[in-house]
């Protein structure tokens, strides 16, 4: 919150020109009065007009950050659930390779036999076997 009084300004008008004066939040809490620097006119910063606008901007002030913090807050949790859900993804993950090595160990089943072909394909006839390809030497052509 300090960085946001010392820096935000408060907006006011001069009540002997009309013209905007301008002051930080922080310093115009904390004095009484601010000259104007057209008219050189004392703004008393304690009556009713200057008082209600450093009000409102210091209302708007904590405002404002009240809602930063929110967020703030609400970014934390995201990481933190984040990063819960990634470790629980990586224990996940060794429990995984750790199975796997278990298995690996042990001694493996003989494969099952393979099945015997279905009659339908055995009543087929093969066709002949087709002769093997001549070898071509280097620098003969195909007949």
């Amino acid at each position: 919150m300090a960085k946001f009084l010392k820096d935000t300004p408060v907006f006011m008008a001069c009540p002997g020109c009309g013209r905007t004066q301008r002051a930080k939040l922080k310093w115009a809490k904390h004095h009484k009065s601010l000259k104007c620097k057209d008219c050189r006119e004392t703004i008393d910063l304690r009556k009713p007009p200057a008082s209600a606008v450093i009000a409102k901007t210091a209302y708007a002030v904590t405002q404002f950050e009240r809602t930063l913090d929110e967020m703030r807050a609400a970014a934390e949790r995201q990481r933190k659930l984040h990063k819960q859900s990634r470790k629980k993804a990586k224990k996940k993950g060794k429990k995984k390779h750790a199975k796997a090595a278990k298995r690996s160990t042990k001694v493996s089943k003989p494969a099952a036999a393979p099945l015997a072909k279905p009659p339908a394909a055995a009543a087929q006839p093969k066709p002949p076997a087709a002769a093997p390809a001549p070898q071509l030497k280097q620098g003969q052509w195909p007949a």
